[in-house]
């Protein structure tokens, strides 16, 4: 799966991955990197939302936060703040990840 869901995120240059926040059975099959290139960060409310804009990232300048969550949630709008505090959208931007879950794709703005 770890090939298709990069492939779908265009996330194939990169190597380096952590999981924060993700519930158990969500969780991807990956080894968490104690310096990741690329955040796969779950989210279920407008509060985790909140804590995502205010996480302490330490990223490199090229890198992704994958904003994971269930799909049906209406948390697509909730996103768009994101952009204005600190995120830059990067594409595909809405993904479909699998059946239950889609990825809304953001890179950290340094400075």
């Amino acid at each position: 799966m770890l090939k298709d869901l990069e492939r779908k995120l265009k996330i194939e240059k990169f190597n380096r991955f952590s999981q924060i926040n993700m519930p158990i059975d969500y969780r991807f099959d990956i080894e968490d990197d104690e310096y990741p290139q690329v955040i796969f960060y779950f989210v279920k409310s407008k509060e985790d939302i909140l804590e995502l804009m205010n996480y302490s990232f330490d990223l490199p300048e090229d890198n992704r936060v994958i904003v994971i969550f269930e799909k049906g949630k209406k948390l697509r709008d909730e996103l768009q703040p994101l952009r204005h505090n600190g995120f830059k959208m990067k594409a595909p931007m809405l993904c479909s990840i699998d059946e239950r879950l889609s990825g809304f794709c953001l890179m950290k703005v340094r400075g």
